[in-house]
């Protein structure tokens, strides 16, 4: 994971998305 020059809120919020994303596409794929 890369570190950028960002707030801590937007980085979580960003990590948040994308792990949510994964999340949601593995279940779709699965089900």
């Amino acid at each position: 994971m890369l570190i950028r020059p960002f707030p801590t809120r937007y980085t979580i919020d960003q990590t948040s998305l994308f792990l949510m994303g994964l999340t949601k596409r593995f279940l779709c794929t699965n089900l």
